[in-house]
């Protein structure tokens, strides 16, 4: 009696122990970077001022053992979707992270991106790149 009860036992425990393992993985990295243009023409430092702070979540939802997103992100869109909205010339400190969370068969992928819109102030003495030699 004890044997058919210490393997019923151990039988509910593997099984319980594969289900968590298929249940649920989540991996991410993130990034930072100071903007997404050159902020310091000719050496010297453009002036602007903050307008917002903002963040811009996407994701996605997969359907797969290995998990593969489906789709890219739609970064470039993403930026520029902010800045028109905005009325934003640039973003700077910017902050993003990316995560993966498996859930058995089912794949979220996110991206998620925090920055500061700025507009670039105009100077007087300013000399347009086009006119330059």
């Amino acid at each position: 009696m004890n044997d058919i009860l210490i393997k019923k036992i151990m039988k509910n425990q593997s099984i319980i122990t594969i289900m968590f393992l298929l249940n649920s993985c989540v991996t991410t990295n993130a990034g930072i970077t100071t903007s997404n243009i050159p902020l310091n023409h000719n050496l010297q430092n453009i002036k602007y001022i903050t307008t917002d702070t903002i963040k811009k979540s996407w994701y996605n939802f997969d359907i797969g053992i290995l998990g593969f997103p489906l789709q890219e992100p739609p970064i470039d869109e993403a930026i520029k979707e902010l800045l028109s909205k905005h009325q934003g010339d640039a973003l700077i400190n910017i902050k993003y992270y990316t995560q993966k969370s498996i859930f058995l068969f089912i794949t979220k992928n996110t991206l998620v991106i925090k920055a500061d819109v700025v507009k670039i102030e105009k100077q007087e003495n300013e000399i347009s790149p086009t006119k330059k030699r």
